[in-house]
């Protein structure tokens, strides 16, 4: 079967209509885009399409297009009444795909791992690029970057969460000096920018913290989309060595392989499968 992402529009009876009637195999169903600033605005819709007699031809939501200023924590109201619809209607659940960690100049290296590691442990079904998750660190340079203090705070209740776990990776948690730098952010405004200062000790760090990652992720049922081109010339990735489809592999992570926007990309499906073995060293015939 072949799943379309479509952006939500109001018409989308007509949408699905459409999808129905096209010729030939193999069989087309919809996946449509709801708006990160407000997705319960109009899900009431996307509950009685789904609902409907089309509604098999209905088979998940996406939130796609800009991830910056949308971390995976605000999508909490959202997520209740999916899961609930879900629980409701078995027969014509819903799958949740979300694109995180794929463009990430707006935070830490931390945070862009936290915001993947979030999506999953909330349920999401299928994770959208992920590349702070898997890229090398040796794709990155000795540079700086800033953060809101909201995802400081965030990071810090995270580090402090999950700080058994990431010292057995070899990342250094201090507790207290964790817990001092948070009671001092408590007095700051959401939105000041703190800048992060990343050496090689850092990146070295960041790799570890990927790693963890991975494992938390690896015990959900997310499956990773992975778009060579689209990765290569979002996240700036000139050596296919970095690529995170490398490191997905290394550690069994489960995904799959998209041409994300091939109009705008002009790549096809075929050619990023293609890609994709390339960079993996497999055969095109090869099953994995």
């Amino acid at each position: 079967n072949a799943a379309l992402r479509h952006k939500f529009k109001p018409f989308v009876l007509g949408v699905l209509e459409a999808y129905q009637r096209l010729p030939g195999t193999p069989k087309t169903q919809l996946i449509l885009s709801l708006d990160r600033k407000d997705p319960l605005h109009f899900f009431p819709i996307i509950e009685e399409v789904a609902l409907s007699p089309l509604g098999h031809l209905l088979v998940g939501v996406d939130f796609c297009s800009v991830e910056e200023g949308f971390p995976p924590k605000g999508l909490a109201a959202f997520l209740k009444r999916f899961k609930r619809f879900n629980e409701v209607n078995p027969d014509r659940a819903l799958a949740l795909v979300y694109h995180v960690g794929e463009s990430f100049n707006d935070k830490s290296l931390e945070s862009a791992i936290r915001w993947v590691v979030e999506a999953a442990l909330a349920g999401v079904n299928r994770l959208g690029h992920a590349i702070a998750l898997g890229i090398d660190p040796a794709h990155f340079a000795p540079h700086e970057r800033s953060e809101l203090v909201s995802e400081r705070r965030d990071q810090i209740a995270y580090d402090l969460q999950f700080q058994d776990g990431l010292t057995r990776h070899g990342v250094r948690i201090d507790e207290s000096a964790l817990r001092r730098e948070l009671q001092a952010l408590s007095t700051r405004p959401d939105d000041e920018r703190i800048v992060c200062i990343y050496d090689e000790k850092r990146l070295r760090a960041f790799g570890r913290r990927q790693d963890f990652a991975a494992e938390q992720i690896a015990k959900t049922q997310a499956i990773i989309e992975v778009c060579p081109t689209s990765n290569r010339r979002i996240g700036g990735i000139l050596n296919d060595g970095h690529h995170p489809i490398q490191r997905f592999a290394k550690w069994g992570l489960p995904f799959v392989i998209a041409s994300d926007d091939p109009g705008l990309f002009g790549v096809t499906l075929s050619e990023e499968l293609e890609r994709a073995c390339q960079m993996l060293g497999w055969s095109t015939s090869e099953k994995q």
